[in-house]
């Protein structure tokens, strides 16, 4: 959008469910890089991640969580 700080408003006012939240994640985390926020994008990243995971999902979430947003 070139505009990242209007991006994370409209990603997160959504609240996008089901199977296209993975990808709205995705594209906070994008969005929240490009605002210069590379912890709030990591774990963004790592949210949207950690659900698909066969192995260690849960430690991923967990470390996402206390990573908390910057």
């Amino acid at each position: 959008m070139g505009r990242p700080d209007e991006a994370i408003d409209a990603l997160r006012s959504a609240r996008v469910r089901g199977e296209l939240e993975p990808a709205a994640q995705a594209f906070l985390a994008l969005a929240l890089a490009d605002a210069g926020r590379p912890g709030a994008a990591l774990r963004a990243a790592l949210v949207a991640l950690a659900p698909h995971l066969m192995w260690y999902g849960d430690a991923i979430a967990r470390y996402a969580d206390e990573l908390g947003g910057d």
